[in-house]
């Protein structure tokens, strides 16, 4: 039995004549409207989402096989030199590679990729630029039946991004680089050599590091990534395909830097820091140097098919801090050579947290708020140490010994600026 005055001082009396009870409450009344507000501006943030994808998919043009002959006086002394067919030419590692081959003096050079540089890009003195997709076999048959060379370079491949599915590294990767290979079986390539990565022998095990690792560091049973993976199959396709018709071998760079590369662009554009402590250590080659040590297993695979056919060499270069690389050149004024103020320490938690809600919202509407590069995956990598030799390549190919860091970075840094005042 309840309590009379109990009753009576909590009792609230409402006024009949009020038309609308829910405003009685003030607080009841403003917090359903928000969930209203919040529910459709995310069906409609959805339905535009969807909206896009549609459009999108609806637009895409359809891909089709293209060639335009750039250079036709290459071809007078073709007798006399060696062509090649650089796959990925329009990467970023594959542009490096066709200049230097056509600087060499003593290839004839062809390109191929997805996509064809306009005009203006185009490297003068490459022959050729083709339009084709290793993941058709009929359209890489027709490139090599309409310029068949002695040589390919096969440097396509895809990266993990959060707008990547696993599925899409591997149809590209390990698929297309089987391609690849039976194009080259059927017709009679002589060499061919296909970039891999040292990423192929990181784990998902969050207690690695990898010390000065060399060639003979075993392939993990559970790789970091898809990525990782992909590129694993890939190396065993193009080994396995090693014969006395036609002799392979994989080049594995470290991390590639140049001014376009994702790790230094984002240095050179964003002002954003680096995560935990920064202490992790990691392995740097410059992109030209890259390229040189894949033109030079080109030269010692002729010279010496049974030595080098079969054979795996890592490009290691530089080993480095992420917070020496993120504040290099750091002065009085508080700037690094970066062109930014000295960047901070975010927690690794925090970061994790950022990239599993990058990830989400992207799934959910197609869109990264972040950056397309920011995964749970990609936190991890940043975050170890993996640090490779280059004896083999030294040794074996005569690739020169990598220079300082310093030298790299300044480099790249001025490549960056020069490039910048001729797009003004």
């Amino acid at each position: 039995m309840g309590c009379p005055m109990f009753e009576r001082r909590f009792a609230l009396k409402r006024p009949s004549e009020y038309p609308f009870q829910s405003l009685y409450r003030p607080w009841s009344w403003l917090l359903s409207s928000f969930n209203n507000v919040a529910l459709l501006a995310f069906l409609f943030i959805l339905a535009i989402a969807l909206y896009k994808r549609y459009r999108k998919k609806r637009g895409a043009e359809k891909f089709t096989y293209r060639k335009v002959v750039t250079n036709k006086e290459s071809n007078e002394n073709k007798e006399s030199l060696i062509s090649v067919l650089v796959i990925g030419g329009s990467g970023n590692l594959g542009q490096c590679l066709t200049e230097q081959l056509v600087n060499d003096g003593n290839y004839v050079v062809h390109s191929l990729d997805l996509i064809i540089p306009p005009e203006s890009k185009m490297i003068p003195g490459v022959s050729s630029y083709i339009r084709a997709n290793i993941c058709s076999p009929e359209e890489l048959a027709i490139a090599f039946q309409e310029t068949p060379v002695d040589v390919v370079f096969q440097t396509a491949g895809l990266i993990p991004t959060v707008k990547t599915k696993d599925s899409e590294l591997f149809r590209v990767n390990r698929d297309g680089t089987r391609n690849v290979v039976n194009a080259c079986k059927e017709a009679r390539v002589k060499r061919l050599i296909y970039t891999s990565t040292c990423d192929v022998v990181l784990s998902s095990d969050k207690d690695q590091v990898i010390k000065m690792a060399d060639e003979t560091y075993p392939y993990p049973k559970d790789p970091l990534n898809a990525y990782a993976a992909s590129k694993a199959e890939g190396e065993r396709i193009v080994l396995d395909a090693n014969s006395t018709t036609m002799a392979t071998c994989v080049i594995r760079p470290s991390i590639i830097a140049s001014p376009y590369s994702g790790l230094c662009h984002g240095l050179l554009m964003s002002r954003g820091g680096y995560i935990g402590d920064g202490t992790s250590q990691q392995s740097l080659v410059e992109a030209g140097a890259c390229a040189n040590g894949h033109i030079l297993a080109e030269k010692r695979l002729r010279e010496s098919t049974e030595e080098i056919g079969g054979q795996v060499f890592q490009l290691g270069g530089v080993s480095y801090e992420w917070r020496e690389l993120a504040n290099y050149g750091l002065d009085e004024s508080g700037y690094t050579a970066w062109g930014h103020p000295r960047r901070s320490s975010y927690p690794k938690w925090l970061v994790k947290v950022a990239a599993f809600f990058n990830v989400l919202i992207y799934n959910l509407t197609g869109y990264c708020p972040i950056n397309q590069f920011l995964d749970v995956a990609s936190v991890e990598f940043i975050t170890r140490s993996y640090t490779f030799r280059s004896d083999k390549a030294e040794r074996m190919l005569g690739w020169p010994q990598h220079p300082p860091l310093d030298d790299v970075l300044v480099g790249i840094i001025d490549e960056y600026e020069a490039n910048s005042k001729k797009s003004k």
